[in-house]
């Protein structure tokens, strides 16, 4: 299992969900194999309604994992924003968690981050595959508030 993601990365994640408030925001959590680094990664949301979905852009994701194939980057986890609204996984979201009942990305976790009231408070839930109850478990769920509200 892959462990939670630290705590730099939830602010980098938290800080691109509050911006992209009221509109879904996605990425994926990167170690960096070169600078033996976490990192959050943000990915352009090419969905149609992005204020209620999210599609990774098909160019910036390919490219990530040419250069996970190349070395550089080990993909840890996925993440993507609710806005005004729980930070649990949705019958969407479960679609693209899963495949036939298996997770579709073996080893990764899944993080959603919830802005509610317009950037005043953000959640962020991290969900890992739980083997022997064969479902995501939420593994961490933690409160941020921003540091400064406009």
């Amino acid at each position: 299992m892959t462990p939670d993601p630290p705590p730099h990365v939830r602010r980098e994640f938290s800080a691109q969900a509050r911006r992209s408030y009221p509109y879904e925001c996605c990425g994926v959590w990167l170690f960096d194999l070169i600078q033996q680094q976490h990192r959050w990664h943000p990915l352009s949301n090419r969905s149609s309604s992005p204020r209620d979905s999210f599609v990774f852009d098909t160019v910036e994701w390919l490219s990530l994992l040419d250069a996970q194939k190349r070395g550089e980057w080990k993909l840890l986890g996925s993440g993507h924003s609710h806005p005004d609204s729980a930070p649990l996984p949705s019958s969407r979201d479960l679609e693209q968690m899963l495949w036939e009942g298996r997770p579709a990305y073996p080893g990764l976790c899944w993080m959603i981050c919830s802005v509610f009231e317009k950037r005043k408070s953000v959640e962020i839930a991290v969900y890992q595959w739980d083997e022997s109850c064969m479902i995501f478990s939420c593994t961490m769920r933690q409160s941020l508030t921003p540091p400064c509200v406009k």
